[in-house]
């Protein structure tokens, strides 16, 4: 519950102050790696870019085939159970921690795999690369979209890619400060954050799917 994320917000914050601490890890520079290049026989004109965008990509659709046949077994529904309703979860015989535990160790396990694809675009890792302030903005993007369903999850990935370069759009069109530029992006996002928890607290796609039943 709040402890866990008591624990992982102060695990945010102190890590990289620590990780700049030891030498073989860089400090504040990092760690840089050499990706290599992709296959010969994928022919000249296929660049890095293009390798990792393949590589993300079916890694991304082999996590979320993955996700979608985990949700529809009996660990998937005790997730929901415990989800919706973790009293009415534990007097069913689902063990709340051991499940919460399991959760929090595979979307940990989810982020990881991520935060390594990201070191293979960026090549190379450094405390700076992930600031408290990302954090933020993921749970943000969270709130926005949903966690009720794969779907609103995927939906928020794309929000928060999208965003900044809208807003790299507007500022070209219009114009603006270098400040104006670096802040638009967070201030959208701050945006849609108080109109979702005004208009549709549970996610936009939460609200549409309750909509349907409604009709139904």
């Amino acid at each position: 519950g709040p402890y866990l994320a008591g624990t992982t917000l102060a695990l945010a914050v102190s890590l990289p102050t620590i990780a700049n601490q030891f030498p073989i890890l860089g400090g504040e520079q990092g760690l840089i790696f050499d990706i290599g290049v992709p296959p010969a026989r994928l022919g000249e004109d296929f660049s890095l870019y293009q390798w990792f965008f393949w590589i993300s990509s079916l890694t991304a659709l082999i996590m979320i085939w993955l996700l979608v046949n985990l949700i529809s077994t009996r660990y998937g529904r005790e997730f929901r159970a415990l989800r919706d309703n973790p009293i009415a979860a534990q007097l069913s015989g689902i063990n709340i921690g051991r499940k919460k535990a399991v959760a929090f160790s595979l979307s940990a396990g989810i982020a990881g795999l991520a935060g390594g694809l990201l070191v293979m675009l960026i090549s190379g890792v450094s405390p700076s690369a992930f600031p408290l302030s990302l954090s933020f903005l993921l749970l943000a993007g969270a709130v926005v979209t949903g966690v009720y369903s794969l779907k609103g999850v995927i939906l928020g990935a794309l929000v928060l890619v999208a965003i900044p370069e809208i807003a790299e759009s507007v500022v070209s069109r219009i114009g603006g400060s270098e400040g104006f530029v670096t802040s638009l992006p967070g201030f959208m996002v701050s945006a849609l954050l108080i109109l979702t928890v005004l208009f549709a607290p549970s996610g936009p796609g939460h609200l549409l799917h309750h909509k349907k039943h409604l009709k139904h």
